[in-house]
Formats: C-alpha cells, sequence, structure tokens
C-alpha cells in the first residue's frame, strides 16, 4: 500500500470514527414553574438575623449524571442555569433553560444551592430522579432549613419542532412553504399531510381519481397527455376533422356504421341515410361511395323521379280513352 493510499485510508477511518462517536443531543428545555422563597423571620435577615441587610436570595441549579461514589460531586453538564437576585415582588418567578442532554438519562441529579447578596450559603440540597423525558410527568419539589422555604415544579420539554419522550423527532410545519407541501406535526412529530397531499414531505398531490393518462399536478387536478381529456384524462380525444366516427385511442376515428374515409365522411350507404332522395315511388339503389341510383316508377323519370314522364304519360291517357270507348256499348240509330 502507498504512504499516500494509507493517508487516505487512516482518515477516511478516523472521519467514520468521529461520526460514530458524536453523541446524539437533542433540543430540551428545563422548565421552572411558580418559583416561591418564603423566610421564616421575614424582618430579619435571611440567614444571620442582621435586619440592616438584603433577603434577596439568588438561586443555582445544577443537573447532570448520579455518581453514587462520589456524594460531593456535582455534575452540571445537563443543566448550569443561575437566577438573578429573587425579593420578594418576582415571585411567582418562571424560567426555561435550554439543556442538552444524551439520551437516554435512567438517573440524574439535580442540586439546587441559594445564597444572599453577601454570598453567605443559605442551603445547598441535591435529589435524585430516574428516566427523565418529555414525558415525564410535572415534579413538585420543596426544599427549607430553619430560615428559608423554596417551592417549585419543573418539567423537561422538548423546544420548538422537536418531539417525542427524547425529543429526537423533527417536524417543522414551516417546511412546507419552502418545499411546496402541505402538513401538520401531530403531537410525537408525525408529519401528517393535509387532504390533497402524500409524499414524504407532503409535497407530492393526490388524486382521487386516477389519471389515465397524465399527471397529477395539484389536489384532484389531472393534466391531460396530448390527446386525452376528462377530469381522470380517461377520454380519448378524436383525431381532428372526424365527422361520423369515435375514437378508442388518441387521435383515430372509428367510423360509424355504413361510414368510411379517413374521416369518416365517406357514405357507405347512401340509400339508408337518404331515405327520401327518390321521389314520387322511387327505389334507391346505392352505386358506388356516396352514389345512388333511382328506379323510377312507371311514368316519372328524373335522377330523382321528380319529373313525370311525358310520352309515357300521353301514352297512358290514350290507352286509357280507347279502353274505355271500346267497352261502351253502341248507340241504336
Amino acid at each position: 500500500m502507498t504512504a499516500r493510499r494509507f493517508n487516505a485510508v487512516f482518515l477516511y477511518s478516523c472521519i467514520l470514527l468521529q461520526i460514530q462517536t458524536v453523541p446524539a443531543y437533542s433540543t430540551s428545555r428545563f422548565r421552572i414553574r411558580d418559583l416561591f422563597i418564603a423566610h421564616e423571620t421575614p424582618s430579619t435577615c435571611c440567614k444571620s438575623g442582621n435586619a440592616t441587610c438584603s433577603c434577596d436570595v439568588q438561586l443555582s441549579f445544577c443537573a447532570g449524571v448520579r455518581f453514587p461514589d462520589k456524594k460531593h460531586y456535582k455534575d452540571c453538564h445537563y443543566i448550569h442555569f443561575q437566577t438573578p437576585f429573587l425579593s420578594t415582588d418576582d415571585f411567582p418567578y418562571n424560567a426555561d433553560v435550554p439543556i442538552s442532554i444524551r439520551w437516554p438519562v435512567t438517573e440524574w441529579q439535580l442540586t439546587v444551592s441559594g445564597h444572599d447578596r453577601k454570598g453567605e450559603s443559605l442551603l445547598e440540597v441535591s435529589r435524585f430522579f430516574q428516566n427523565i423525558s418529555s414525558h415525564s410527568p410535572v415534579t413538585d419539589m420543596t426544599i427549607e432549613n430553619d430560615n428559608v422555604t423554596i417551592s417549585f415544579s419543573f418539567s423537561v420539554e422538548c423546544e420548538q419542532n422537536f418531539y417525542g419522550p427524547t425529543c429526537t423527532v423533527f417536524c417543522n410545519e414551516t417546511f412546507r412553504d419552502q418545499h411546496g407541501g402541505s402538513f401538520k406535526c401531530s403531537p410525537d412529530g408525525k408529519k401528517q399531510c393535509e387532504r390533497g397531499w402524500g409524499g414524504p414531505l407532503c409535497n407530492e398531490p393526490q388524486c382521487d381519481q386516477r389519471c389515465e393518462h397524465g399527471t397529477c399536478t395539484a389536489p384532484n387536478t389531472c393534466r391531460c397527455d396530448v390527446g386525452w381529456q376528462g377530469p381522470s384524462c380517461s377520454e380519448c380525444v378524436p383525431l381532428a376533422g372526424c365527422l361520423h366516427g369515435s375514437c378508442r385511442r388518441a387521435h383515430e376515428c372509428v367510423c360509424y356504421p355504413n361510414w368510411g374515409g379517413m374521416l369518416c365522411d365517406v357514405d357507405l350507404d347512401y340509400c339508408s341515410s337518404h331515405r327520401d332522395v327518390c321521389k314520387n315511388g322511387g327505389v334507391c339503389i346505392a352505386d358506388a361511395v356516396n352514389s345512388f341510383k333511382c328506379n323510377c316508377l312507371e311514368g316519372f323519370e328524373g335522377s330523382n323521379c321528380e319529373r313525370r314522364n311525358v310520352v309515357d304519360f300521353e301514352l297512358s291517357k290514350s290507352c286509357t280513352a280507347a279502353v274505355t270507348s271500346s267497352t261502351l256499348p253502341k248507340r241504336l240509330p
């Protein structure tokens, strides 16, 4: 193996190792609610009893991994937060503290300490908890000694756009504007596509009826391919100029009975579609495409038997007269 190749493989291995060892942190917050501080003797100083000193208190919150074999060790990896000096007018006091937690957390320690403006310690108490998550119930906590009582409640909640018990599920509804999708985030962080949209990002339009020969471009809207039409693009468009026919595929012209030609404009049985073309009792006989002839009754002529035959008519009259005169009885002299 060449030196250059060895260096490349080594660098690649180091990158993979770093990627695999990066802890999975989530965006969460530690919520402190309804914090009160009560002094046993409000008219005296918080600890020393000196009436001229201030009773303002500053609290520190420290949370991290619990080390049972190190009783006096405080790990503040999860939370390291300090309140301002709090006086009576500041209660109830609320705070949201961003925290970084490597999930899962099965056991952790919370230490609350307080001191006055002179820096004298008023109290320090540590409590142990298990299985912290955003689904854990709100915890009420009371700390008291001879001079002061502190009460508050706390919980761990996910920051905005993060969901799940470990706040590792990301869902941001504003992304629908960036990607053209349309969805809402469920309580567990799953994308719930709004009606008419689908796909991983809910940006794929859906049509209730399948677009047979087209593309769904918007909710329940089909853009048909050339030669197709209708709500679901299932109706073919006949060949332009098709007169007496229909289609089964795009741009074709299938003729109705007795019609022919590329545009179905040729009458193959003229007599059937023109029953009154022969007048005066004449009989229509198809002669060729779009052509016919009429067999006229005696005494009529013309292409449509529309005229009387004068010779035949006069001869018919003469014969009728002769027959009539020969059958009449003779007068006696």
